[in-house]
């Protein structure tokens, strides 16, 4: 059954948020009212809701993890698109874990499995490796020697925590992941001179934005102005081409890397790139290089 909207256009799109409790929701419902300002109507359902009322006219789902919505599909009765969210922490919650010191043993609680393991994922993700991390949740029975730190979202009440001595790092409700963003703008189709305006806006906050990056290219649900924004952020060189080696984006860095300019580069093939310089042939190949190319471009140019 279709979302019945006729007759409602003049009406703001509307973003329905299945969350865990009523806290985490109205915090989800707060964080797209920041993000997005007044673009969207916002509303949510949990599953402490008695009984949790049914879902016909909204634009898009986003719900915080796959239990939930197996849990409330058949109050959904409309086909919006449904987006699970991603998230990832603040940059002040990432520097406050990289300060912790290397060597050190930390559980990484939340309220449940899927949540607890997301969390830890993300925060290797993010590049600390100097401490061992261990997932902790409520039906966890297993507990690890020696912690010295318990990483908690939030100060909320978390009466499953073991009674030992740790100290306590509260790192804040997670956020949504940048890929989420660029999703919802492109999904609700906002125009791309306000998309430009929340991407820039965001990404003072977050402290990663790859995730995600190569299911919305794909699918080309993103406009190339808003990932050439995202990725002049990046301290690695990025070249993106299509099957049939068109060049459709270069940032920044590699523009400098490889001493070419746009002109030279975007909507060229990369046959032209090699015409330029045969030793860029490694863009056709799988493998990685990072120092070994760099070094030999800074050769040559101190050279010429």
């Amino acid at each position: 059954m279709k979302c019945d909207l006729k007759g409602l256009s003049i009406l703001k799109k509307k973003i329905t948020i299945l969350g865990i409790d009523e806290s985490i929701s109205i915090f989800f419902k707060d964080e797209i009212e920041k993000i997005f300002s007044d673009l969207f109507l916002v509303d949510y359902r949990h599953q402490d809701m008695s009984p949790v009322p049914a879902i016909y006219n909204t634009d898009l789902i986003l719900y915080t993890d796959p239990e939930i919505l197996n849990l409330m599909i058949s109050e959904i009765k409309c086909d919006a698109p449904k987006l699970m969210m991603k998230r990832t922490i603040t940059r002040e919650a990432l520097k406050k874990i990289k300060k912790l010191p290397d060597g050190s043993r930390a559980l990484v609680a939340n309220i449940n499995q899927y949540m607890a393991n997301e969390t830890l994922a993300l925060i290797y993700q993010l590049g600390v490796t100097g401490m061992q991390l261990f997932p902790y949740y409520k039906e966890k029975s297993e507990m690890p020697e020696d912690i010295d730190y318990i990483i908690i979202p939030e100060s909320r009440p978390y009466n499953f925590l073991p009674e030992i001595d740790a100290e306590i790092i509260l790192i804040g409700n997670r956020v949504f992941d940048i890929s989420n963003i660029l999703d919802i703008l492109s999904i609700l189709r906002v125009d791309s001179q306000r998309a430009e305006m929340i991407i820039r806006k965001y990404l003072v906050k977050v402290p990663t934005f790859w995730y995600g990056f190569e299911y919305s290219w794909e699918n080309r649900r993103v406009l190339l102005n808003q990932w050439k924004l995202l990725l002049d952020e990046l301290s690695n060189g990025v070249i993106v081409f299509d099957a049939q080696e068109q060049i459709e984006l270069i940032n920044d860095k590699a523009k400098e890397i490889l001493a070419v300019n746009n002109k030279e580069i975007i909507g060229n093939n990369l046959s032209d790139l090699l015409k330029i310089n045969n030793d860029f042939i490694f863009l056709r190949g799988r493998e990685e290089k990072i120092d070994e190319l760099i070094k030999y471009i800074k050769l040559i140019r101190y050279f010429i």
